[in-house]
């Protein structure tokens, strides 16, 4: 993923904003948030990136599906659509998966309304994130 802000008026109509991009590569962003999400609620002694070089018990995998502005004539949605995957780094064994999709709607069709609908379902995504991994000590 880029930073550049995506969007889409149909199933083949689908572009970038030229003026307006996220403050970081969207994959790094998102990362900074579901670590901090996850050491904030302090469910594991440490929550490390994926480059540490630590030996960790669990590991947690995302794939995006859907991050975009999707305008469909007068109605204007942000997207998210991700699955998370909860793997046990010991045994390699699936722990738990759950894909979560959001559907936002905007308060303008620009890159402004996006970005402020976004960051509602990212709120919504990190209770949701907890959510998978909350139960670790049933694992």
């Amino acid at each position: 993923m880029s930073q550049k802000m995506n969007f889409s008026y149909s199933n083949s109509d689908r572009g970038t904003y030229q003026n307006s991009e996220w403050s970081n590569d969207m994959s790094k962003l998102l990362q900074g948030t579901f670590i901090e999400v996850l050491d904030s609620a302090k469910l594991f002694k440490v929550v490390l990136s994926d480059t540490t070089t630590l030996k960790e018990n669990y590991r947690l995998e995302s794939n995006i599906f859907a991050f975009e502005h999707r305008v469909r004539d007068r109605q204007s949605h942000a997207i998210i659509s991700i699955q998370f995957t909860l793997i046990n780094a010991d045994t390699g064994k699936l722990v738990k998966s759950k894909r979560f999709s959001y559907q936002e709607p905007t308060q303008s069709t620009d890159a402004k309304g996006y970005a402020s609908a976004t960051n509602v379902i990212m709120r919504k995504l990190s209770g949701d994130l907890l959510e998978v991994v909350a139960l670790k000590r049933s694992y």
